[in-house]
This record gives C-alpha cells, structure tokens and sequence, in this order.
C-alpha cells in the first residue's frame, strides 16, 4: 500500500500528474490527509473540493492525519515518542489494514513530515514538493531519511536543488500531464480567467505591516495592469487561499478595496495553481510555487510581490523565476519572524533575572 500525504491542492495535483505522465507506477492508495488551515475542524480538506474530489479514485483510502494528532493541528503539533504507536495505527487502518510499503510526501523537513516519516523508518520514500517550502528550508533531512529517498519529483523542470538533497535523484514531472490536471475543472472558474488576479498567500494575509505592504502592492499592481488594459469592465480577483480562515476576508478586502478603486472587486476560494495556469490576464500575489507554475505553464504575466512591496516580473523560465520566488519567500518569512528579546531589553532583562534566581536557588539546595 502506497501511502501518499496531501496537504495540498495543489500537492494532490502534481501526484495525480506524476500517475498519469508514468513517473509513479499505479499502486494501492491511501491518501493521508494533513490539514493545515487556520481552523482544520471547519475547514474542508484538498480532497473534499470540487477539484481536488475527481483525484481521489472510488478504490482509494482516505485518513484524516490531523485527526490522530491531538489537538487536531498538525501544522504545529509533533506528537510525543509515547502516542506514535498510536497514530501509527491510526494510518494503517484507514489505509485498509494493508502494510505500508511506499511513502510519497511533499517535504522531508517539516514538522508533521518528519513525524510521517519517523512513524515509517524504513520505507522507501518519493518526495513531490507541494510549495516553495521544499526549497527554502533551512533544515536539512536526517542522514537516514536521505538514504531512504528514491527520488525528488517536481513540478517544474529547472528547479532548484534544495539544501542537502544534492545527492538524491530528481527529475521534473511532464509538463503536459502537469497543465492538462490543473486545467481539468478549469470551467468552475472560466468567468474569472480575464480579470486581474492577486493570489492570496499566507504571507499577505498575516499579521503586521509586512502582510499589509505586500498586499497594498499586490492591489497596486493589479491597478496598474488594469490601466494598461483596453478593458471597458475591469474587474480584480482575489483568490483567496482555502486554507484560511473564513472571518479574515473582510480585513484582507478592505484595505484592497480602498486601493483598487474603479474596479470590481470580489473575493473567492479558488483552487490557485489551475487559476494560475488558465488565468489569461494579470497575475500577482505573494511568493509561491502556484506563481511559478501558471508563469511556466500558463499564458498571463505574473509578478511576485516581496516584503518591500515591489513587485517583480517572472519571464516564464523556472530556472530565473524559482531562484527569484524562493529568494523572496526567504526575505518575506525573515521580514515576518518576531524579533529575539535583546539582553538589555526590559523583556530580555527579566529573562536574565529569573535565569539567576533559578540558578541561586538550585546552588543553595
């Protein structure tokens, strides 16, 4: 039994192209599904979207990942040495009962990767990177994970090798089998495939005055796409990431509302990458393996948005515009880090103290 962790709908797409171009051979089938939306328990996975539903087959298992992992967030939760029997057996059993003899994930560094990972020591592993997090990583896999993995597959030829995977075997997926996927439900979308499109990543919806910057430019940029075009009925596009949370599209829309005046503005939960690639007009949004395929696969112009809030253009080339999107998702997530208490800040101060107080107290008995 292949077990194939999706956190992604884009992820589930780029394994359903990696089926059908003969990259992957044809196996038994259980999708474990990581949720990792802002709020999981209402949150519908990959697999339950209208796009992503035709990917599953009728003969596949599905098995809820977050659901073994307590408190039911596995983007921030490693489970402790002493409940991995059990999440262990959770996963056999819903993939059937079946003995698990193949793994397929999107990173090998991520928390809840490595806990997948940790749980199957011994099984071959295919990595398909589902985002640009596979390639800006700053951990390196373990010595035995590398020595588990066959292969990298990604979607797009020209990617960069990321840090300690020098040695491991890639190789691109067909880049037909990879646009036909992501075009399949391209008709759920068709009225807003001439519009300006801002793609909606997790960077500019976050907190503080970076997310706010990035998404002022991203509505900028699409302003002055719209001035550039003949159009008599410009519209903008938000597509809003499904893994966010319901209750912050109001804050993301106003502040865009306010810049994209003259426009029709609406917002949807779209499925990114087939947007991306189908998309006619111009595209913006934060850092994102989603940008990269639609500027490689698709027929609009694309433009990344960074933490200064310049946007630059991608040429449609992964091997100019990988290097550029995961180098300005590695400033973005920098520009975004809190910033470590200084030893002369009042916090940092405190920190010293009680250091010194535990200390004393642990000396005197």
């Amino acid at each position: 039994m292949r077990l194939v962790v999706v956190r992604s709908l884009t992820g589930l797409a780029l394994y359903t192209a990696a089926i059908d171009s003969g990259a992957l051979p044809r196996a038994r089938t259980a999708f474990a599904i990581a949720n990792l939306a802002d709020i999981p328990e209402v949150t519908p996975g990959p697999h339950l979207s209208p796009s992503g539903a035709g990917m599953v087959g009728r003969d596949d298992a599905v098995v809820d990942l977050g659901a073994a992992m307590h408190p039911y967030h596995p983007a921030v939760h490693e489970p402790p040495r002493r409940d991995r029997y059990a999440l262990t057996a959770h996963l056999v059993q819903g993939a059937g009962g079946e003995e698990v003899d193949e793994l397929v994930v999107p990173d090998a560094t991520s928390r809840p990767m490595r806990t997948v990972l940790d749980l199957f020591p011994h099984v071959p592993t295919t990595v398909i990177p589902d985002s640009l997090e596979h390639y800006a990583s700053t951990s390196r896999p373990t010595a035995a994970d590398l020595g588990r993995i066959a292969a990298v597959l990604h979607g797009l030829a020209g990617a960069p090798v990321a840090k300690g995977f020098a040695d491991v075997p890639s190789e691109p997926l067909d880049a037909d089998a990879v646009r036909t996927v992501l075009a399949t439900h391209a008709d759920e979308f068709e009225a807003h495939l001439d519009s300006t499109v801002i793609l909606e990543t997790p960077q500019t919806r976050g907190p503080g005055d970076v997310a706010a910057r990035m998404l002022e430019a991203c509505g900028e940029a699409a302003l002055d796409a719209i001035a550039a075009s003949p159009s008599t009925d410009p519209r903008v596009v938000l597509a809003l990431d499904p893994d966010a949370a319901p209750r912050h599209v109001p804050s993301v829309l106003a502040p865009l509302a306010e810049v994209a005046t003259g426009a029709s503005l609406s917002g949807h939960t779209l499925p990114r990458a087939a947007l991306a690639v189908a998309a006619r007009g111009w595209v913006v949004g934060g850092p994102s393996l989603e940008l990269a395929l639609g500027a490689s696969l698709g027929s609009g112009k694309f433009g990344v948005v960074g933490p200064a809030g310049d946007p630059s253009d991608l040429r449609g080339d992964a091997a100019h515009d990988m290097p550029l999107l995961v180098r300005t998702w590695d400033e973005t997530r920098r520009a975004m880090a809190p910033s470590l208490p200084g030893p002369m800040s009042r916090r940092g101060l405190r920190r010293l103290a009680t250091a010194a107080i535990r200390r004393a107290r642990k000396a005197l008995g």
